[in-house]
């Protein structure tokens, strides 16, 4: 399974987030490319996530920007390419003023549930921390929706989470930089 964002053809065009599954030769298996999500043009200069399910699908993790804050997403679409959460996705948190960018997810195939790690911010992008979320295979947030906070907000930036499968849960490790330069910003 291969994602793309979608460019119409200018700088200010909107870009969505697509998915085609091709065989072993490169032949499409779809009979059209999956519009994963279309509610609103995605960030320019960020790579979304896509990881195999295992069983011929595929798991995305993204960030957006609607109405005035960033919000992480997750969708699973299975080997025919149907999508098992709500169209556009399922928001990993749903904290009031706070923004998640960059999700990284670890897939638990047992349980058909991922774990996802997202960065959080205010909303003035200037306060930093550690969330997570476990999403169950219907597509429900079980860690409050919310999610729970492994690092805390603060003035101590924190970036480049990422998430790996551990037993029944997860690992998830950042980079912490306790001397943050004023002004630096994303």
């Amino acid at each position: 399974v291969v994602q793309w964002l979608r460019n119409i053809a200018t700088f200010a065009s909107p870009r969505w987030l697509e998915a085609q599954k091709f065989d072993a030769a490169g032949n499409a298996l779809w009979a059209s490319p999956v519009a994963v999500y279309d509610q609103a043009s995605l960030p320019i200069g960020y790579y979304p996530v896509v990881q195999p399910d295992g069983a011929g699908g595929a798991l995305f993790a993204w960030h957006r920007f609607l109405g005035n804050a960033y919000d992480g997403i997750v969708q699973h679409l299975d080997a025919s390419g149907a999508e098992l959460f709500p169209h556009n996705g399922v928001l990993v948190s749903t904290e009031a003023n706070r923004q998640e960018f960059t999700p990284s997810l670890a897939y638990l195939p047992a349980s058909g549930d991922m774990i996802v790690a997202f960065n959080k911010e205010d909303l003035n992008q200037s306060q930093w921390g550690v969330g997570a979320q476990r999403i169950s295979a219907a597509g429900v947030r079980l860690l409050t929706d919310n999610g729970v906070e492994l690092q805390p907000v603060n003035g101590t930036e924190k970036n480049f989470e990422r998430c790996v499968p551990h037993g029944d849960g997860a690992i998830v490790v950042c980079f912490d930089q306790p001397n943050t330069p004023l002004l630096q910003h994303r």
